[in-house]
């Protein structure tokens, strides 16, 4: 009688352990796909195995992924990018997505760190976010895009889901299309190098913690209904550590290449840098005039390596350059310092350069000394 029961209990077992499911249904020139639908002939791309950290880097170097793919003598067409599919593929550096693909899931791009580029088709083109971004932002209706550095999320897709680039350190700018109407949960936790984002018209929902911890995000146009405001926990602190908020017809602010300027009280003001360079030389003046940098323009930007400025440059405000680690070279070119806080350069340690004959005055100016 016991033989009999273990036997069995050996059998239940090695039955649980066949029926054991992996993501992915098939494979197909090196991408893995779940068929969402056998009728409608359509599926997911996904990860390999029972989970998204089975196997280490899947996915590495650049990726294509097609419009359609066949399987078991069928064709069945790609409409989306499913939860965690490239979650923690830190070898991952490019992706083309189809105009086939309405949606990425959540954790789709968590931890890619190694991620660059992404790709997207648009019709019969395929634009290249690093080279092409005029080209798609023409075939938008949001005409308020500022301009996108890195990410181009394709004009199918409706919404952005959980983690969906969760940790994208890399990622130095996002043009969410007109067609997203939601954004998700943590979506962009964690990107912190975001320099600006355009929130579209459509967007009716940004979940919580979107863009937490997104330090170097300092400029955000808001096209959309909902009330963002600078400085707020509200829709997802998407502006929580921005300097501007802009909302169409604004006109008070305006950009000079990766530089943007107001005027506050009457003073010419560089209030963000939105640019993406290791070696940055600011604007000569402003609208023909001295400027100021204004508090926190360059704050958390840990890919500047070396910044001049300008005499043109007369003060610069509070935590100006604060927690921007890899800054290791500043190029002062004003024979009198501009005027500066203690707090204005944090937490590290740069050279300081400054004309012939005005290092003393330099040491004597607070600050700077």
């Amino acid at each position: 009688m016991k033989n009999n029961y273990f036997k069995q209990l050996l059998a239940s077992l090695l039955l649980l352990c066949s029926t054991v499911a992996s993501a992915e249904d098939f494979e197909f020139d090196g991408i893995y796909y779940d068929i969402t639908s056998s009728t409608a002939k359509t599926v997911k791309v996904t990860y390999r195995g029972g989970s998204y950290y089975e196997y280490s880097n899947e996915y590495s170097g650049a990726v294509s992924i097609p419009s359609s793919v066949t399987y078991n003598g069928a064709t069945y067409s790609v409409t989306s990018i499913g939860g965690s599919a490239f979650s923690q593929c830190s070898g991952l550096t490019e992706i083309t997505i189809p105009s086939s693909v309405t949606s990425i899931g959540e954790d789709a791009f968590h931890y890619c760190s190694g991620l660059k580029s992404i790709k997207v088709e648009n019709g019969n083109t395929v634009y290249d976010s690093r080279e092409n971004c005029n080209a798609l932002i023409k075939t938008a209706t949001n005409t308020l895009v500022a301009g996108c550095k890195n990410t181009i999320i394709p004009l199918s897709v409706t919404s952005i889901g959980d983690y969906a680039f969760g940790r994208c350190t890399g990622l130095t700018g996002v043009t969410i299309p007109s067609s997203v109407t939601s954004i998700g949960y943590c979506a962009f936790l964690w990107c912190t190098s975001l320099t600006e984002i355009t929130i579209p018209s459509g967007v009716t929902s940004i979940g919580d913690y979107a863009f937490e911890f997104c330090y170097g995000l300092k400029v955000v146009y808001n096209n959309s209904s909902l009330n963002i405001v600078k400085g707020s926990f509200n829709n997802g602190r998407v502006a929580y550590y921005a300097n501007v908020v802009i909302v169409p017809g604004d006109d008070t602010y305006q950009t000079v290449g990766d530089y943007m300027f107001t005027t506050i009280d009457g003073v010419n003001t560089l209030v963000a840098y939105i640019g993406s360079d290791s070696k940055i030389t600011l604007p000569a003046n402003y609208n023909g005039d001295n400027y100021v940098i204004g508090d926190k323009a360059f704050g958390y930007n840990t890919s500047i390596t070396s910044v001049t400025i300008p005499s043109s440059v007369t003060s610069i405000g509070d935590y100006a350059f604060e927690q921007c680690s890899g800054l290791k070279e500043i190029y002062a070119k004003g024979a009198t310092p501009a005027t500066i806080t203690e707090n204005t350069f944090t937490d590290y340690s740069a050279t300081l350069y400054v004309p012939a004959g005005a290092k003393a005055t330099y040491q004597a100016t607070t600050g700077w000394k």
